[in-house]
């Protein structure tokens, strides 16, 4: 019987010879179905944990299959130069390899400890070792030598800093040490230790710096640099720090010696055997309330207070007068109200004879009425001791303002700090305005010399020029 094509069966159907199923397909998964047939041959199927059950089947343990393993390797089979042991108890396995004993070796055929042979591993025969017969390198003892770049010692002090000494041993320096960033120096004793650089043989002599930290990062301060006279005990004091060294010698090679020329004590007082020089002032105290400082040449201020020197005295004159001075200029009377227009005029009134080198420091000047803008102008003449003729004055300073109109205004002209006069000359100050007033008022004059006594031109009876 044929059948083409598929063909369904709804009666059951029995099979007197061999059935053959072709042309099967994968289903593409596990189906867990197993064909079977009973024991009347009828066609049916089990799953797999079925079949399992029908045949008796088991799962074996971790444990059961390291046993069945474990017995089976190390005590199975034939083994040549290696041995196998079981650890049930850890479940590892442990493999010993007899080299001599292996198959298809030479024995001793790379190790010969009985004897030298030719290519064997060996005392005799690995001369590079230089190994002696108590197991220590030849040429080593107790202690490596220096000259075979050892130390020459076996033990060193602490912290101790190490110095060389030859082809003897290295010294651990009693005298020098270096803990916890502090470098110790000299012995236990009240003696003085030194640090000296090093002379140049060949010329002058080389510097020493001493720095203290530098920081790094953004608006970091440095660390700072502190000098430390020795600390005291009970009511003693801490010692001095003293600064020592010398002036120029006799030309030669000989070594100068040093002296001391300044000190700082244990309350900060400083003594300096040179002068002390500053680019600045000088605080006292507290900076804000005396301050010392240079204004000029010769001076000296407080607090920005003119000191006046015991050799520099200030003197002041009154030089007032009435007139009607025009445009002219006019020269002060150093004894009465008369002024003169002219130069050569009044010999008496207008000169001042000075006993010592000096200067005007200043004029201060009160007008009734100033009836229009001008400037106004101060003189200073002087003469030298010996001339006569008023040709012979010359102009020391000249000093202007401009005035506005108005009453009873006060003015000062102030001059330089150059010196105007010296003992034995005759001066004279002088007074102009660009614009004529038109009437005859008040000079009310004050001028403020300053004299240096200290250069009178002598100081005995005598002739000064």
């Amino acid at each position: 019987m044929k059948f083409i094509g598929q063909h369904i069966v709804k009666l059951i159907a029995r099979f007197r010879s061999s059935v053959y199923l072709e042309s099967l397909t994968d289903p593409g998964s596990d189906t867990d179905k197993f064909l079977v047939a009973d024991s009347d041959g009828k066609v049916g199927y089990r799953t797999g944990t079925e079949v399992a059950s029908d045949i008796g089947a088991a799962s074996l343990t971790q444990e059961q299959v390291e046993d069945y393993a474990g017995a089976l390797i190390a005590t199975g089979g034939t083994k040549t130069g290696i041995s196998i042991t079981y650890q049930d108890g850890t479940g590892d396995m442990d493999f010993e390899v007899d080299h001599d004993a292996a198959t298809n070796f030479v024995a001793a055929e790379h190790v010969d400890w009985a004897g030298a042979s030719a290519g064997t591993i060996h005392s005799t025969n690995i001369p590079t070792l230089n190994q002696d017969t108590t197991g220590t390198a030849s040429g080593l003892s107790s202690t490596l030598a220096v000259g075979s770049g050892g130390t020459g010692a076996t033990t060193l002090s602490s912290n101790s800093l190490l110095t060389g000494n030859g082809t003897s041993a290295i010294q651990a320096e009693a005298t020098l040490a270096y803990s916890s960033e502090t470098l110790t120096i000299g012995d236990n004793d009240n003696g003085t230790a030194i640090i000296v650089r090093r002379g140049n043989s060949g010329g002058g002599g080389g510097g020493v710096s001493l720095k203290a930290g530098t920081a790094t990062g953004t608006n970091q301060s440095g660390g700072h640099l502190a000098l430390y006279g020795g600390g005291g005990t009970g009511t003693g004091v801490s010692g001095l720090i003293r600064f020592y060294g010398h002036g120029a010698g006799s030309s030669g090679d000989s070594a100068n010696s040093f002296t001391e020329i300044a000190q700082l004590d244990s309350t900060g007082n400083l003594q300096i055997d040179g002068s002390l020089e500053t680019g600045g002032g000088i605080e006292l105290g507290n900076a804000s309330d005396t301050t010392i400082a240079r204004s000029a040449a010769g001076t000296v201020t407080i607090e920005g207070k003119e000191i006046v020197t015991v050799n520099k005295v200030l003197q002041q004159f009154n030089l007032s007068f009435t007139d009607d001075i025009g445009t002219a200029q006019h020269y002060l009377s150093w004894r009465d109200q008369y002024e003169n227009p002219s130069l050569s005029g009044d010999e008496v009134d207008t000169y001042y004879l000075v006993p010592a080198n000096g200067r005007v420091k200043c004029v201060y000047m009160r007008i009734g009425n100033i009836t229009a803008t001008s400037t106004k102008t101060v003189r200073v003449y002087s003469r030298n001791a010996g001339y006569y003729q008023f040709s012979a004055e010359q102009e020391q300073e000249a000093t202007s303002l401009t005035a506005t109109g108005d009453k009873f205004e006060v003015f000062a002209f102030y001059f330089d700090d150059a010196e105007h006069f010296q003992a034995g000359d005759t001066i004279k100050i002088s007074v102009q305005d660009s614009v004529d007033s038109g009437l005859s008022q008040v000079y009310h004059i004050t001028a403020v010399l300053e004299f240096d006594y200290t250069q009178m031109g002598r100081t005995d009876t005598g002739e000064l020029a």
